[in-house]
């Protein structure tokens, strides 16, 4: 291909196999996260509140009839668990839609069971949302999912959907930044990212990550327009990522370009979109000229309408894809518009962050423990937050903040049982190891883990404190204002 080829309009085309890849890939990455996560708490937080509301909220009925009936008990949530991931493995190495349903749902009722608890967490939902609009797809799998590596209308109408979700994703998130500030770039202070997490999200990282990170923590703080220059490249990735479905150049470099970006953050913070990351870069890449191709579908009675081939390169669209495009576009839409997630779908325009207040002291309130000596105090770690995940350390913050301010002994009996959700919530650490060990998915943000177990944490406490990253170290004292013993509350 000469390099000029590379600059002319050409539209995204799909044979069978890539979409077949595309969902495989897709299945591997959400079974090997969804059995990473340690969803057992489900049984102890039924006795508890919600935390967080349900949308649509339609839905909280059937979601919580089914508390009682299917987690009720840890090891009967370990086996769905292990359930929903066969189906999922069956449905994807078979070319299946049933089981890639079934499992689909079941994951879906996982996530939405935890989000009563701790909200999304922008993990699974993106690949969970691509096989669900796979397995509802209204055509025969056997036309658009195959070992078929010729180019073909229906597979490209589901690969089509399928990369303009993806794109929708990353360009409302870079959308949110500009609407956030329209100069972004000059605000988001990357420099202070990792005191953001080792401050706000009382975070200790591995020692590669935290050496690493303070590398660029350096870099930045020395060179205020290198990070200049990285904010406003990553977001020209996402804001430029759509041009992958009309430009080969676009493809070839937009995706690598966001995947560099997703490693930069990784290695400056920790923050790990795993699968987002492998799942949009997947979705490009042209695997029938990777992957030893065979001449025939797996169904030899199926006839494939064949991709217009004219110069002008537009697409063969049929009313039904169309119909299927106008679909992604409401689906990321609403919840953008709305302001409200749905997982798996999600509101995307949402990352319009910036890291400026960790620049001076940060007034936190956590959940804490007093060692048995009484004289160490800190925070309890993440890791013994199950499916929390980070969301462990920061969301009680919230509900710490209003039993401060609670104007009384009703406020505060309140606010009871939603703090006591979160000791209900503590696991064993390493809990996500529960069934894959050593193999196990990383956490959204990749943690050293404190070992230990229940006990050797002490006493729970509510905190309040003033923290900064100051000379490579957290300052700043914590102060005890409560005690959670079992029950209650004590001052």
């Amino acid at each position: 291909m000469a390099p000029a080829d590379l600059l002319k309009p050409s539209t995204i085309r799909f044979s069978p196999l890539d979409t077949l890849t595309i969902v495989r890939i897709t299945t591997l990455v959400l079974v090997w996260k969804f059995l990473s996560v340690d969803y057992t708490a489900f049984a102890d937080l039924l006795k508890g509140p919600d935390l967080y509301p349900v949308f649509p909220s339609f839905l909280l009925p059937f979601i919580r009839s089914c508390d009682e009936l299917l987690f009720d008990w840890p090891q009967k949530i370990q086996l769905l668990q292990i359930t929903a991931a066969l189906f999922l493995l069956a449905g994807a190495i078979l070319v299946s839609r049933l089981p890639v349903l079934l499992g689909v749902l079941l994951v879906m009722l996982f996530e939405s069971t935890a989000g009563r608890s701790r909200g999304p967490l922008y993990d699974t939902e993106l690949p969970t949302l691509l096989l669900l609009l796979t397995a509802l797809w209204p055509r025969r799998w056997s036309t658009v999912l195959s070992d078929n590596a010729a180019l073909t209308g229906e597979a490209t109408e589901l690969g089509l959907c399928l990369v303009t979700y993806v794109a929708g994703a990353y360009f409302l998130a870079g959308l949110s930044k500009l609407t956030s500030n329209w100069r972004w770039w000059t605000s988001v202070r990357l420099d202070l990212l990792y005191p953001a997490i080792v401050v706000g999200h009382g975070i200790t990282l591995p020692a590669y990550l935290d050496y690493t990170a303070r590398l660029f923590h350096a870099a930045f703080s020395k060179w205020p327009l290198l990070e200049n220059g990285a904010a406003l490249l990553s977001l020209a990735f996402e804001l430029l990522w759509p041009l992958a479905l009309v430009s080969r150049f676009a493809r070839l470099t937009l995706p690598l370009g966001m995947l560099g970006t997703h490693l930069i953050i990784f290695l400056s913070s920790g923050l790990l979109f795993l699968p987002m990351a492998v799942t949009a870069l997947a979705s490009v890449v042209p695997w029938r000229r990777i992957i030893p191709a065979f001449p025939r579908c797996r169904d030899p009675g199926s006839v494939s309408r064949p991709v217009r081939t004219e110069l002008r390169g537009t697409w063969d669209l049929s009313m039904r894809s169309s119909v299927g495009l106008a679909a992604v576009l409401v689906l990321l839409s609403v919840p953008a518009v709305n302001r409200l997630s749905y997982p798996p779908l999600l509101d995307y325009h949402l990352f319009g962050f910036n890291y400026s207040a960790y620049d001076h002291p940060v007034h936190l309130y956590r959940l804490g423990y007093l060692g048995h000596s009484s004289e160490h105090v800190a925070l309890i770690p993440m890791n013994y937050g199950g499916f929390f995940d980070y969301q462990f350390v920061t969301n009680p913050g919230t509900w710490i903040e209003a039993y401060v301010r609670a104007r009384g002994a009703d406020d505060e009996l309140a606010l009871r049982d939603p703090l006591l959700q979160f000791v209900r919530a503590i696991r064993p650490p390493d809990s996500h190891r529960w069934l894959l060990g050593f193999f196990a998915a990383p956490t959204h943000i990749v943690s050293q883990p404190v070992l230990g177990d229940r006990e050797s944490l002490g006493r729970l406490v509510l905190l309040e404190g003033d923290r900064q990253l100051r000379d490579g170290l957290v300052k700043g004292e914590w102060r005890v204002l409560a005690e959670l013993n079992g029950s209650v509350v004590e001052q």
